[in-house]
């Protein structure tokens, strides 16, 4: 059985995730625009979804007129060995924490 096919939008989204956690953009810092992602390769549908998926995902906050920013602070990484319920319970604790709730 052939491997799942990743959406372009998805491949896009990881792929900026993975130069947020690599440092490249540290928090706070402005992602390349919608053009400069483009002249890279990537279709303007795909980076646009993409950069939805991350704002909601909570990786970025975009700044009408300006740009779209790594947030501050990212979510957690990934702890090796928890399950999905885990997961995502780690990951509400850090939305509430985020959004002052908790």
């Amino acid at each position: 059985m052939p491997p799942p096919v990743t959406a372009t939008y998805r491949r896009l989204a990881d792929e900026l995730v993975a130069r947020i956690r690599a440092g490249e953009f540290p928090p706070g810092s402005r992602l390349p625009s919608a053009r400069q992602l483009q002249a890279a390769g990537w279709g303007l549908s795909s980076v646009q979804r993409a950069m939805q998926a991350l704002a909601e995902e909570g990786w970025t906050r975009p700044v009408s007129g300006s740009g779209t920013y790594v947030a501050d602070p990212v979510p957690p990484a990934p702890v090796p060995g928890l399950s999905l319920e885990e997961r995502v319970a780690d990951l509400e604790a850090w939305r509430r924490k985020v959004e002052g709730g908790g």
